[in-house]
């Protein structure tokens, strides 16, 4: 029989009934634990739910919940009900961001869903906001709708059937839903396990605060362990924003080996710890310490290696990843025990040239982590414009062929056809390789190009940051250039600084670096602090960014 994530499921729950599976942590502390058997179980109540309120097969169920148990819960009674669980971020407080209703509102619609999975605090949304009452036959579910224990015939489904809908990250635009099978899915979940060594549960176990509606959370730190009947610890993604030190914490407290999370949550969390509790951790077990979802600073690995030296942390314990949703999370992982690898290159040459080579001089250079090989089953190739491959250290888009390679994107055949070509995924994103690994430069569409050589947003926001302290979120953006006929660059930069003559003071600073390196930039705008447009990981929404400057928004706005 074809497996899917369901049968893995059952089989865990049938053979390792009282095996740990999921425990909850909220201000230090465990709330509620899961076995397997005990995941089957809650998940079956809510499968129960579903069908009563008339679930269809193929039918997307859209979960807006913390981590907490109804997530999972939720997540895998959608799929023994036969629907397809929809990833939406989870909306907070009892009066929830009007912006991100609106937005929740408009993925619904735009897979013509009906269900909506929310926490027992907003079931009130649907009869009192108008953007979700614009849903045709909204039905709102919560915990409360549960009911006791059923006798119901189990669906393990097909492995080719529908599994996941995982919205991308809208950076570069309209977010959009990619569709992902059991195949893929359970694929996915088994390379991961063999490429980081994860095979034996009882030595390894994680902890997450990363959101379940992010492909990392929910396919890292959900279904990879479920795959060997691995045991893992989830925060509540809020919670660490507000106390990063919860992370750490729970990691000693568990003696997790595996975490995971972007370049800038190590960063934030090194500035976050306090001496005292500094000796109060245990970071000695942490062997796996995934760091993708951006470009990978090497200053923020270097700022947690050396905060957290004292309490065991080792920095070869890092693993740098590169992946995306198309592809159901991973592409390459670096191997364990080698920690982050950095290639020196010349910025100058790359522009022009694209090609990376090493650097004449130091001022010229570009410091580019190593995300690692391809993990099993899965291949990977540079390609130029005209589609044909490139040579190692040559710069081109980066293309995938792997078992989990999306179906498409839902209900957007052009798309789907650009991004799918002869069996391989075009990303978007650029990169080269060099000795067997991948090391990525940027995202194509966000490519600044100006007199013909090509920019990189990452490395103008860098050197802009380097300036201001403390660093503040930046997008570097192109607009054209009527009396110039070409584009120009214009970078946005958020700043606490009220004081004009200050403020002109840094500007003056950042113009001085920028001319420094070779960067031809326009304009340097100060804006508000949290005015940048983010997606719902927290990734710059730079083509918004742009949008919004070109409509005047930014203009004259004072930092508030």
């Amino acid at each position: 029989m074809s497996e899917t994530l369901i049968s893995l499921l059952v089989g865990r729950a049938e053979r390792s009934a009282d095996a740990p599976f999921l425990q909850f942590m909220e201000n230090g502390e465990v709330v509620q634990r899961l076995c397997y058997s005990q995941a089957l179980a809650l998940a079956c109540r809510w499968a129960d739910v579903f069908r009563a309120m008339g679930l269809r097969k193929r039918e997307p169920v859209f979960l807006s919940l913390p981590n907490t148990s109804d997530y999972p819960a939720a997540f895998f009674g959608t799929l023994l009900a036969s629907g397809v669980p929809a990833s939406a971020f989870s909306l907070r407080g009892r009066q929830p961001n009007r912006v991100q209703i609106e937005n929740l509102a408009w993925r619904m619609k735009r897979l013509n869903a009906r269900f909506l999975v929310l926490p027992p605090e907003l079931e009130h949304l649907d009869h009192s906001d108008g953007a979700l009452r614009s849903v045709a036959d909204l039905q709102i579910v919560t915990r409360h709708d549960l009911r006791g224990a059923q006798n119901l015939p189990l669906s393990c489904g097909d492995e080719d059937d529908l599994a996941l809908f995982q919205f991308t990250s809208g950076t570069s635009g309209d977010a959009k839903a990619v569709q992902l099978t059991h195949k893929a899915l359970v694929a996915q979940a088994n390379n991961i396990n063999q490429a980081l060594g994860l095979l034996d549960p009882q030595r390894d176990s994680g902890v997450s605060w990363l959101p379940l509606y992010h492909d990392m959370g929910l396919i890292g730190f959900l279904l990879t362990p479920m795959f060997i009947g691995g045991r893992v610890t989830l925060l509540r993604t809020e919670e660490f924003m507000l106390n990063p030190r919860m992370w750490t914490k729970a990691i000693s407290c568990t003696q997790a080996t595996i975490t995971g999370g972007p370049p800038s949550s190590y960063a934030i969390s090194a500035r976050a710890a306090r001496a005292p509790e500094l000796e109060e951790l245990s970071l000695q077990s942490l062997r796996i310490a995934l760091v993708g979802a951006e470009v990978i600073s090497r200053d923020a690995m270097e700022q947690f290696a050396a905060r957290f030296a004292s309490a065991g942390f080792k920095s070869s314990s890092f693993v740098p990843c590169y992946g995306l949703a198309e592809n159901g999370l991973a592409v390459t992982v670096s191997p364990v025990g080698e920690g982050v690898r950095f290639d020196v290159i010349d910025r100058d040459r790359l522009h022009k040239t694209c090609v990376a080579q090493a650097p004449l001089d130091t001022e010229n250079a570009r410091v580019v982590a190593s995300v690692g090989a391809p993990i099993p089953q899965t291949e990977v190739r540079i390609v130029a414009n005209d589609g044909q491959s490139l040579e190692e250290r040559h710069v081109g888009e980066i293309m995938v062929r792997s078992p989990s390679v999306m179906q498409g994107y839902f209900n957007d055949a052009e798309a789907s056809s650009q991004s799918l070509q002869g069996g391989w995924l075009r990303t978007g994103d650029l990169g080269y390789l060099a000795g067997g690994r991948l090391f990525v430069t940027g995202r194509r569409k966000e490519l600044l190009i100006v007199g013909g050589i090509n920019y990189n947003p990452e490395d103008l926001e860098e050197c802009v940051q380097n300036v201001q302290k403390p660093r503040m979120r930046t997008a570097a953006i192109s607009v054209f250039d009527s009396q110039q006929s070409t584009e120009s660059i214009v970078i946005l930069v958020e700043t606490v600084q009220r004081d004009h003559a200050e403020r002109e003071q840094l500007r003056q600073k950042m113009r001085e670096e920028l001319r420094r390196v070779g960067y031809p930039v326009q304009r340097i705008v100060f804006v508000p602090v949290r005015s940048l447009p983010l997606t719902s990981s927290g990734k710059l929404k730079r083509a918004e960014g742009r949008e919004r400057y070109l409509a005047g928004e930014f203009d004259g706005v004072a930092p508030k």
